[in-house]
């Protein structure tokens, strides 16, 4: 793959690379870099740091652009491409149009569906996503299902939403989707087995994702982030990027287990009308728990994560936390090193410690920075 992207460059960096590529100074990143691409072992670990050093250098782009298209493991590629794209946006374009065009044969399937990942990202500007779609039809055409609607499914997604807590419904709906080719159907039935038996993430699970994720969201994803857990064969968790009252009304949310609000916003808008399998909810600043117990849906929740000031208790969030009806349910994030029990302890020793906390497989807890 080195060879023919060292191809694809254009001039002027081609023969900096060149150049580099033929030094060995243990002090020069940057040649450390491009002899790490010469190589073929760029992508790794060290991915991040390596465009770091880059910078604002001209090959930085073309770099993230071999680490889009030269990955073997669909997952690292997906997530590299994602968060290139993140970074870079109408930037990368060319460059991966240019590597791509150098893909050996077989690859392009897999660099088409991590393109259609990124794509297919919350909050990706249409522009962007169109050019993407495009350059991952060029890579790996999709074939459409040969089948037509069928309204059983639109019934049984019906009865889904209706009773959260119903399985049956969704069994029926993946023998539905099984029977006419449509690979949601297996998907189903693996996470819903997984679901009955308490395993861990089933086996293709993530490559189904990355190349289905963005049709089966469809104009939901504009809604989520870029975490997403799926469970029992629907989305059962996810970050929000806000919410508002239009939103609000979408059905999806109903079978929402998790949720981590990116922002403050929209938090208001929750009830345990529209959120009737909710559990878990974060992050919650202190001075919207009086909204939460409010809203009627304290109740059904077992978990809410709080994120306080950073430093010493503020005596504000204190009174609000003393006066809280549910401190079981309560874990607290400091935003930095702060609060703890010997600073507040006929409070603060009244909740559970997060890193204690922290159920496996959850979306929790979300590295809070602020």
């Amino acid at each position: 793959m080195h060879d023919t992207f060292f191809r694809a460059l254009p001039d002027t960096i081609r023969a900096r690379a060149e150049s580099w590529v033929g030094t060995d100074d243990p002090n020069d990143e940057v040649g450390a870099i491009w002899r790490r691409i010469a190589r073929g072992t760029l992508v790794g670990a060290g991915f991040g740091r390596d465009l770091f050093e880059l910078r604002d250098d001209p090959a930085a782009a073309w770099v993230a652009a071999f680490g889009v298209v030269s990955g073997d493991d669909p997952v690292t590629m997906s997530l590299t491409t994602r968060a290139m794209f993140a970074r870079f946006g109408e930037d990368l374009v060319e460059p991966v149009e240019r590597v791509a065009a150098y893909v050996e044969p077989g690859r392009g399937a897999r660099v088409g569906r991590a393109l259609r990942g990124a794509a297919g990202e919350a909050g990706t500007p249409p522009g962007l996503q169109q050019r993407l779609l495009g350059l991952a039809a060029a890579l790996a055409p999709e074939a459409p299902l040969a089948v037509e609607a069928d309204p059983r499914a639109d019934a049984l997604w019906a009865e889904i939403y209706a009773h959260p807590d119903d399985l049956t419904p969704r069994w029926v709906l993946a023998d539905v989707y099984t029977e006419r080719g449509d690979p949601r159907g297996p998907f189903m039935v693996a996470s819903l087995k997984a679901l009955a038996t308490g395993g861990g993430r089933p086996r293709g699970e993530a490559a189904l994702l990355l190349r289905h994720e963005a049709a089966w969201l469809g104009d939901f994803r504009q809604y989520v982030g870029a975490t997403r857990v799926w469970r029992g064969g629907v989305l059962a968790g996810c970050t929000v990027r806000g919410m508002s009252g239009a939103s609000r009304e979408r059905r999806e949310w109903r079978v929402m287990q998790e949720l981590r609000f990116e922002s403050s916003l929209g938090l208001e808008q929750l009830s345990s009308r529209g959120f009737p399998s909710l559990r878990v909810l974060g992050l919650i600043p202190v001075r919207m728990l009086h909204g939460l117990e409010a809203s009627g849906l304290l109740d059904q929740l077992d978990t809410v994560y709080v994120w306080t000031n950073p430093g010493p208790p503020d005596p504000g969030e204190l009174g609000t936390l003393a006066v809280f009806s549910a401190p079981q349910k309560l874990v607290l994030l400091a935003a930095r090193p702060g609060p703890g029990p010997r600073e507040a302890p006929d409070i603060l020793a009244r909740f559970r410690l997060a890193e204690r906390e922290i159920p496996r497989g959850a979306l929790w807890p979300p590295r809070l920075e602020r």
